[in-house]
């Protein structure tokens, strides 16, 4: 079976249950909610469309450490990539207006692509997906119809206008 999501649990001591953080579709997390110096350990098992559990794995004891200030902004950055990356529509690139829209916005789009120079300098994804990406924002942009040149602000995910009224 394909999987679907991913199940990640986290406990702080080895006789304590385990404790669930999050059902993700992504394969990475960063846990933003621990304590230099304290160890945890972790269980994940993936899940697949009927919700059923793999195996689980659990890992080793992990203890983080204090991030540097390059690193906290290294961590920043790369989170508001990955949330422009997967935020968007994966054919056109153009970017939901929130992450609950089924809609996307120009503003939020032109925040996606100052995000993706941001993730090609950092090397947060193969330069190459990322270029494709752009490409596929622009083209989609391109082709939205446009008010003396101005876009509409808010779009379906083809690059269509879903009102007139808002410029």
């Amino acid at each position: 079976d394909k999987t679907e999501e991913f199940r990640i649990e986290r406990r702080e001591k080895p006789d304590e249950p385990f404790q669930h953080l999050i059902l993700t579709r992504e394969p990475h997390f960063t846990d933003k909610a621990v304590s230099p110096g304290k160890s945890y350990q972790y269980r994940i098992s993936a899940l697949n469309a009927e919700k059923a559990d793999s195996p689980a794995v659990v890992s080793g004891w992990v203890t983080p450490a204090p991030l540097s200030d390059e690193a906290l902004q290294e961590m920043i950055q790369e989170s508001c990539f990955l949330y422009f990356w997967h935020e968007a529509d994966p054919v056109t690139g153009l970017v939901k207006d929130r992450s609950d829209a089924n809609y996307c916005s120009v503003a939020a789009t032109g925040f996606g692509l100052s995000a993706m120079v941001v993730g090609a300098e950092r090397n947060f994804m193969p330069r190459d997906l990322i270029e494709r990406r752009v490409l596929a924002i622009l083209r989609a942009l391109d082709g939205s119809i446009r008010k003396n040149g101005m876009f509409y602000h808010y779009l379906d995910f083809s690059g269509k206008p879903l009102s007139l009224i808002h410029i």
